[in-house]
């Protein structure tokens, strides 16, 4: 799934936030029928839990404070290499700056200074050594001044390009949902000491664990939940969070992480349903944002008009493996282009297959430029088609013929970037007459519709 999806723009107010009664629709605190009956307030003390990896940390706080470092510098006349970073730290004005070194000439970064009280010399307590990790290393634990020594974040660095400020634990508890219990946790994901701040993930705030699936543990965010968001455990840490019954409870964390409380949101609900398998994708009323996933093509949604910056759906057999797509949808221009929940009714989200290829083709005599894209059938851009494998299926093929029916050229177009595929061809001979292109993207389920045809320049 792409990056946009995690940092999408969020659009203009809506006139008719979640829960707002209808003329016609059913009072509050009513729900239509198949929809998940919510537990009555519970509260769970929450205990301090050690991560046991550097990974862990990593995928548990969606990278926690993420720092690129500037380009490697090696001192005059030879010797090791260091690079300088600076690192954003909550309640100071000004990024900490932060140096990596190496004690062998040629080897890893292993050394890390952090100049705390910004004076340029290597003070007490300001200089770590590394500990190995998989793909980089483990610095720390770095007792911020004017920090609680519990619990000391640790600075990860990552294939010697970018370094993490990544929380060292989390906040665990066992909240009970009628006669389910549901592990979950809380995540200092933006490492400045308070918990329970709301968020974005990808951008500023707090993360909260929950074991959806009941396996015992954490799905963090390098498993492959790019491929398959709907399964992703390490959630953005909003109001309204969708529990693993599919309702909807309003959650509290203290700053200091000692508990934590989450109420049913007791609104009138209606049901959203997807042209897919499975799915998950973000709606916004206002100030609310619902991070919502569909294990079935079909969900709850508090009543209500919602903006939907993103949307990842699957589709295919299950038994043989799903395909995903990640989907735009474009910025509603108007009211009723938002996506409206009634309360007691089913909604449908317009998009999604039958997906049609765009190609773009351009240039005359024998030089000619193409670019290809990806629309759902409501013209959202289609941003990443993934197999069963996680992974790209291979690039478009694209055929040019001449009016007598000859293939003039034929090859495949590199992806690039948002999935677009881009290709420059010098053709062998200079054509006669005007040019048909055709392209073949084998995508699976989401394969671009054949009654489109060939596509001419």
């Amino acid at each position: 799934m792409p990056a946009v999806i995690l940092a999408s723009a969020l659009g203009a107010v809506a006139a008719q936030q979640p829960g707002t009664q209808a003329p016609g629709t059913q009072g509050p605190g009513t729900q239509p029928a198949g929809a998940p009956e919510p537990s009555g307030p519970s509260r769970t003390p929450l205990t301090l839990k050690p991560f046991e990896t550097a990974r862990e940390m990593v995928d548990f706080s969606a990278g926690g404070v993420q720092v690129w470092l500037d380009p490697p510098r090696a001192p005059t006349g030879g010797g090791a290499r260091r690079a300088l970073f600076r690192l954003p730290l909550a309640g100071r004005s000004r990024p900490v700056p932060g140096v990596l070194g190496q004690s062998v000439q040629n080897g890893t970064y292993d050394r890390l200074w952090l100049d705390w009280n910004a004076n340029k010399k290597v003070d007490a307590g300001e200089h770590y050594s590394a500990s190995p990790e998989e793909g980089g290393a483990r610095f720390g634990p770095l007792q911020v001044p004017g920090r609680a020594a519990v619990p000391a974040p640790y600075l990860v660095l990552h294939q010697d390009s970018h370094v993490h400020l990544v929380p060292s634990a989390r906040y665990e508890g066992e909240l009970r949902l009628g006669s389910r219990a549901v592990r979950l946790a809380a995540v200092d994901a933006n490492v400045n000491g308070a918990l329970g701040e709301r968020g974005i993930l990808g951008q500023e705030g707090d993360l909260l664990l929950l074991d959806l699936n009941g396996d015992g543990r954490f799905t963090g965010a390098s498993e492959g939940w790019s491929a398959r968001p709907w399964e992703l455990e390490a959630l953005p840490m909003r109001e309204l969070v969708q529990m693993p019954d599919g309702a909807y409870y309003r959650v509290m964390v203290p700053r200091d992480g000692n508990a934590l409380t989450a109420e049913p949101d007791r609104r009138p609900t209606g049901r959203l349903r997807l042209p897919c398998a499975r799915f998950a994708m973000e709606a916004v009323a206002g100030d609310e944002r619902l991070w919502v996933r569909g294990p079935t093509n079909e969900v709850t949604l508090p009543a209500g008009s919602y903006m939907v910056p993103w949307l990842v759906m699957a589709a295919g057999d299950p038994a043989q493996g799903l395909w995903t797509a990640s989907i735009v949808p474009r910025r509603p221009a108007a009211e009723r282009d938002r996506l409206h929940v009634e309360a007691g009714q089913t909604a449908e989200l317009r998009g999604g297959p039958p997906f049609r290829s765009q190609l773009a083709s351009r240039g005359a005599g024998r030089r000619r430029t193409f670019q290809l894209s990806l629309v759902d059938q409501a013209g959202n851009p289609v941003l990443e088609v993934l197999g069963p494998d996680g992974r790209r299926p291979p690039a478009p093929e694209v055929r040019l013929t001449d009016a007598t029916g000859r293939v003039v050229k034929a090859g495949r177009l590199p992806y690039g970037a948002e999935f677009r595929c881009y290709a420059a061809w010098n053709l062998p001979v200079s054509p006669r007459g005007r040019l048909q292109t055709e392209v073949e993207w084998p995508l699976g389920p989401f394969t671009p519709s054949e009654a489109l045809g060939p596509q001419r320049e």
